[in-house]
């Protein structure tokens, strides 16, 4: 299964939950917060981890 980490700088809109959502039905979805969390070495490592990188 396909593995999709979505960094996200700011809240997300409604729109991008849903793509989100969507995504989430066809593929393991991780989600890093940079405004909760700036450990920086934790996204390094989630994105070696995963085959697609979105940013928002």
């Amino acid at each position: 299964m396909m593995k999709i980490l979505y960094i996200l700088k700011k809240d997300p809109d409604p729109t991008i939950r849903t793509i989100m959502d969507a995504t989430s039905q066809e593929a393991e979805v991780v989600i890093h917060d940079l405004q909760k969390s700036q450990d920086y070495n934790s996204l390094v490592e989630r994105i070696e981890e995963c085959d697609k990188v979105i940013t928002w």
